[in-house]
């Protein structure tokens, strides 16, 4: 055999041992695993949480337009 058809057969080997050992960890680790069925009916997420405006009146807008300039409109 020559070396070279030597070298392909035995890359093509390693690659499926490769793809092989890859899948065996997915399954054995449970992530190619049904977790649900399809038709399972799933909660709803729940609602996102009331959040209050922030008081603007004591952001120093000055101070940020200085320290974050790429940030701030009123730096330029």
């Amino acid at each position: 055999m020559r070396p070279e058809l030597r070298s392909v057969i035995l890359v093509i080997v390693l690659a499926v041992a490769l793809v092989g050992m890859w899948y065996q960890t997915f399954k054995i680790t449970g992530v190619t695993a049904q977790v649900a069925p399809a038709q399972a009916e799933r909660m709803a997420p729940p609602a996102p949480p009331r959040l209050t405006p922030l008081a603007t009146e004591t952001a120093n807008v000055e101070l940020f337009g200085r320290a974050h300039p790429a940030w701030s409109a009123f730096s330029s």
